[in-house]
Order: structure tokens, then sequence, then C-alpha cells
């Protein structure tokens, strides 16, 4: 993927509840994050695990960036995360 230098990524996992269906390895998931040098979270919505990390790790990777960025910022400039 080009252009990903300049956006807040986390890899999720879903439905890690499920793990006789699971798809895609631990191993397989932690090298893509790698990779893309982004954080990996496994979730489970319906047992409530760590489905908050997914929105903190997000807010992390955000300030990570803009702390990167120029302090002022001008109308011209927009952000959008998508959760």
């Amino acid at each position: 993927m080009s252009g990903t230098e300049t956006v807040a990524m986390v890899l999720v996992g879903n439905k890690s509840d499920l793990k006789n269906e699971r798809q895609v390895t631990l191993a397989e998931a932690k090298q893509v994050a790698s990779a893309y040098m982004c954080p990996y979270v496994e979730t489970s919505a319906k047992e409530n695990i760590n489905v908050d990390q997914v929105f903190v790790n997000s807010v992390k990777m955000a300030n990570k960036l803009r702390a990167g960025e120029d302090e002022e910022v001008t109308d011209d400039k927009s952000s959008c995360i998508v959760m």
C-alpha cells in the first residue's frame, strides 16, 4: 500500500473467541502488522476482549503522526479517522 506513512493504522483481528475457526495465524497477523509498522490487536466484541484497545491504539498512532507534523495547522488541512 502506498501512502501509508501518513495514515494511522491498527490491524485488528476480530472474533478471537472463535478459535477453532481461525483463518489467519497469530504469526501471520503480527508479520503483516510489522510490515505496515502498526500495532496488532485481537478482539472479541462478543466477550468484550480488547475492544477498547483498538481505540486506544488508534489514538496513540494518530498522536504519533501528528507529533511528526508541523505544529501549525491551517484551514486547508483536514484529517479523518474511520473506526
